[in-house]
């Protein structure tokens, strides 16, 4: 829906899509918010706008299944109200898309500069029995689903950091820093994390020193080899509240530290 990389050209596009999907969220709070498990507790049935009870409450599960995945009510007894006649149509509309790319090679933007080919671009195989493609120092303490999403997240980044000639980085909500300590030690980027759960900064820092000493530790004893490039610094972690007040000059001073 949306370019992978914003410029001038797209600010406005994305403006108006972020306006839009605020106003969608905002109307559509209270069922947003609403949980499956407190459904008998919270009364959520009475939350419904009335003419929405009258609808669904005379409608067909296969019907009701049909209308969310065509966004085309059923013809019943009751004439469906337009704000939940158009609930599924707008959701679908504003939602990002679900396909999952199948190579970063599908991508031209983020094809390395110089490249001859796109071998060495494809995603690395995924193992249920480890990761292999993360050393050990990258794989501890992190379970195999993060492993698998932060080996993907750390290509794209390295290669959208080469296209913009781009050394520094900036993690948003950076949890205990699994991402950003592979896309700092083994990328070797500039990176600063942000977090607003202070106890997560500490295990970061914790995992941080652990993954060092480990590499120092193998390359002492000999098991890599002593030609192997250096691991870049550790990220800064700095414990911070992004809000509406936070401004870009702001993020930039911690990004740069």
């Amino acid at each position: 829906m949306r370019p992978l990389v914003c410029d001038a050209r797209h600010a406005e596009d994305v403006k108006r899509y972020a306006s839009l999907l605020g106003t969608f969220l905002s109307q559509y709070s209270w069922l947003n918010d609403a949980y499956v498990l407190d459904y008998f507790v919270e009364q959520q049935w009475l939350k419904l706008p009335a003419s929405w009870q009258a609808v669904l409450s005379a409608v067909e599960l296969g019907d009701l299944s049909t209308w969310l995945e065509t966004g085309v009510p059923v013809q019943g007894r009751f004439v469906w109200p337009l704000s939940l006649m158009c609930l599924a149509p707008a959701a679908k509309l504003l939602a990002l898309s679900r396909s999952p790319v199948a190579s970063p090679a599908g991508i031209p933007l983020l094809s390395p500069k110089n490249s001859t080919g796109t071998k060495n671009l494809e995603w690395p195989a995924f193992d249920l029995h480890g990761n292999r493609n993360l050393t050990h120092p990258f794989r501890k303490h992190v379970k195999l689903k993060k492993q698998h999403e932060i080996t993907r997240l750390a290509m794209v980044v390295e290669l959208l950091a080469q296209k913009c000639g781009c050394l520094h980085v900036l993690d948003v909500g950076s949890g205990q820093g699994h991402l950003a300590r592979l896309l700092a030690l083994d990328k070797r980027l500039r990176v600063a994390t942000v977090d607003l759960v202070g106890s997560h900064l500490a295990s970061a820092q914790h995992f941080d020193r652990q993954a060092v000493l480990h590499v120092q530790k193998k390359k002492a004893a000999g098991g890599e080899s002593k030609t192997a490039e250096p691991l870049g610094d550790p990220p800064q972690h700095v414990e911070l509240e992004v809000s509406m007040t936070t401004t870009p000059a702001e993020l930039e001073q911690i990004a740069f530290t």
